[in-house]
């Protein structure tokens, strides 16, 4: 809540009273909180989508946002942060929904072709999510999340 006035001045320039308004927030944090929820809501219906398509590796899209959760808290990170790295973390694999789930589900060890088209699910993700104008750089997330340090990852071996 807060209000928000200003001096209303005689002839004299003297202040002969102020006029204002007073605006409740309740409404406003209300319908923040409900957009973040659909926001959240939204972005787990995708992770499950991914998921099913990908039983192999059900639940990694949770454990990968739970992890990376735990360690953003104990390094003091503000809740903005947390958000976003949730965010990203659910929607990282995005782009597997562009392989064949032939591929995605085959037991054994994947050809060097099929290993080559698993790699490009981080660029496929990030062509999907890059025009969405998110608070927090979840593009940049689902696109690197296979770098590594040492600069053996991919896409672009940062």
């Amino acid at each position: 809540m807060f209000l928000i006035a200003r001096a209303v001045y005689n002839s004299e320039g003297k202040i002969k009273g102020y006029v204002g308004s007073y605006h409740n927030l309740n409404r406003h944090n209300q319908d923040e909180k409900r957009l973040r929820k659909t926001l959240k809501s939204t972005i787990q219906a995708i992770a499950n989508t991914i998921e099913k398509r990908d039983p192999y590796t059900f639940g990694h899209v949770n454990r990968v946002a739970q992890l990376s959760l735990a360690i953003a808290k104990e390094m003091g990170m503000n809740k903005d942060f947390l958000r976003g790295l949730e965010m990203g973390a659910l929607i990282h694999d995005i782009g597997k929904i562009y392989i064949p789930a032939e591929i995605l589900n085959r037991p054994g060890k994947l050809s060097s072709y099929e290993m080559g088209m698993i790699k490009t699910h981080s660029e496929l993700g990030f062509d999907i999510v890059k025009d969405i104008n998110f608070p927090w750089p979840i593009k940049d997330m689902v696109r690197q999340h296979h770098e590594r340090l040492d600069g053996s990852g991919y896409p672009d071996g940062l």
